[in-house]
């Protein structure tokens, strides 16, 4: 349903997905839509190493205008 969820959107919208490791083993990337970012653990911790680097949470923060958080239980 992931995949799903995130073609609806990016029907209408710049798409931009999160999910942790474990979530992982539940979506198929290959089933997203192309134009989908699909950000994970890695990416959260590798983008930054030093105060005044930029934090993904946060830039994602400032980016979206809206956030969807589904699936909220397995």
């Amino acid at each position: 349903k992931f995949a799903n969820l995130c073609r609806c959107f990016s029907e209408w919208a710049e798409v931009k997905a999160v999910a942790t490791k474990p979530s992982l083993h539940f979506i198929d990337k290959a089933s997203l839509p192309e134009d989908v970012i699909l950000y994970t653990d890695e990416e959260e911790w590798s983008t930054w190493k030093k105060i005044g680097d930029s934090v993904l949470h946060i830039e994602l923060r400032r980016w979206a205008d809206i956030m969807v958080i589904a699936p909220l239980s397995a």
